[in-house]
């Protein structure tokens, strides 16, 4: 608005240098096209500042729509947390017992590879042990009939 008035003014000042008489009618028509941009400028700022405000209003808004759904979620992540720590403590257990069931294994793999190891010479022991025995015990001379009877019954 103001630069428009500078100009107007200096347009009537340039006009006034020049030896052309400028008549009433000049002057109205010059404050009349003033006017005429004053009330432009106006209404696009009034359109403008319209904007401004329907664009506030959207963005509260949203804000506020927003900040519902924030609340909304609140519960939502102290769940997930007690899910997270519940996880953790399964997961933990389940890599403890893997680990346990791992030294099992280990232990049952090394057993059964000392018993591989050492067989041929526990069934030698067995061997040796079981004909010294039956080399020891003599049999009796004479196998007897059984005591009872049929008749005895």
């Amino acid at each position: 608005m103001v630069p428009s008035a500078v100009f107007v003014v200096l347009f009537l000042f340039g006009f006034s240098h020049i030896n052309a008489e400028v008549t009433n009618e000049d002057i109205r028509v010059a404050i009349l096209q003033m006017v005429n941009v004053v009330r432009s400028m106006d209404n696009k700022l009034e359109r403008h500042e319209y904007r401004d405000r329907v664009v506030g209003e959207q963005l509260k808004k949203g804000m506020i729509n927003i900040d519902k759904r924030i609340k909304l979620l609140d519960p939502l992540k102290g769940t997930v947390s007690r899910l997270d720590d519940r996880l953790a403590a399964v997961e933990t257990i389940l890599m403890q017992k893997d680990e346990r069931e791992r030294i099992q294994l280990q232990k049952t793999y090394d057993a059964v590879l000392d018993i591989q190891k050492n067989l041929p010479m526990i069934i030698e022991q067995f061997k040796d042990e079981i004909l010294s025995r039956i080399s020891s015990n003599v049999p009796p001379a004479e196998i007897k009939e059984p005591m009872m009877s049929k008749k005895g019954l």
